[in-house]
């Protein structure tokens, strides 16, 4: 059976994880500076909230979390209530940097894909999370087009229905339970919009397999919008990122909270030159970067 590769539930209780973090810290095997008094409150604050708890148990986040980032400025006051906001979530929403440039790339998404919204237009998002990417743009004097959102995640699935009713869209839209490897689509969209499915997947080999089915499901003429994460100081000599929007303190924060305490599976790093060769081996012959301030989540648009 496939499995998810965004959020893997781990069948160890939050109990038993909070356990062993807290050994690590205690014996002094973290990789940073934070004193320990620190670095246990930091924990204490993740296992005090509902998104510490998941990202603790899972090592990642699901559509639901991922919606909840993405729109985090627009609903502060009823996430902060909803979600018991303490100093480390309200880090992880405000100043995290991966943290602002998923919300920087959201919003270059919308308007991309937004140029693609006419009349008897087909348009997919994969993974769907919950649908954002195509439901919440301006469908004003639309009256035929199709909505498609894919995922290997039915609770995501279910939340995107829920979404498409509210926005009117639903006699508009269709969900697909599969996996992104699997699609047979043909010739089928005019945008597809995918983002960062790849930041969860090291192998080159299979990241191209990913974009030769998305190649295969867009129409002659139509667009791949899709994101990839810069790789790290440590990892890429030539980095992407521009340092100077980027606060020290607050790298260092995120390093040792979604590094050492969660243990994320969104480590997989590429550099704009081998997203590029990896879509052009896969047979899409022309691009544009449009980059967050910090540099660290681009958005490239790929034509067919």
């Amino acid at each position: 059976m496939d499995e998810l590769i965004s959020h893997k539930s781990n069948s160890i209780d939050i109990k038993s994880i909070y356990e062993g973090r807290k050994l690590k810290i205690e014996k002094e095997e973290t990789d940073t500076d934070l004193s320990v008094s620190d670095q246990m409150r930091i924990l204490n604050d993740l296992a005090d909230s509902e998104i510490g708890r998941f990202l603790l148990c899972n090592k990642g986040i699901n559509g639901f979390w991922t919606d909840i980032i993405l729109n985090y400025r627009e609903n502060k006051r009823n996430v902060d209530a909803l979600y018991n906001v303490n100093h480390t979530t309200d880090f992880i929403f405000n100043h995290a940097p991966i943290m602002l440039a998923t919300q920087e790339r959201h919003k270059i998404f919308l308007q991309h894909n937004q140029s693609k919204v006419k009349e008897a237009a087909s348009l997919c998002c994969v993974p769907a999370g919950l649908s954002g990417e195509i439901l919440n743009l301006d469908y004003s004097g639309i009256t035929d087009i199709k909505l498609t959102s894919i995922d290997l995640d039915p609770e995501s699935l279910r939340l995107s229905r829920v979404k498409a009713e509210e926005k009117k869209l639903d006699h508009y839209f269709e969900t697909i339970l599969e996996n992104a490897w699997k699609m047979d689509q043909r010739n089928a969209f005019d945008l597809i919009s995918c983002n960062g499915l790849t930041i969860y997947e090291p192998s080159d080999h299979k990241t191209l397999d990913l974009y030769r089915k998305l190649f295969s499901a867009l129409k002659n003429g139509g667009i791949l919008v899709t994101s990839y994460l810069t790789p790290p100081p440590a990892i890429e000599k030539n980095c992407e990122w521009d340092f100077e929007k980027l606060n020290k303190d607050d790298l260092k924060m995120q390093k040792f909270i979604f590094a050492d305490l969660v243990q994320v599976n969104w480590q997989s790093y590429r550099s704009t030159e081998t997203t590029k060769s990896l879509l052009k081996d896969a047979g899409f012959d022309h691009f544009e970067i449009y980059y967050d301030q910090a540099k660290l989540f681009p958005t490239i648009i790929a034509y067919k």
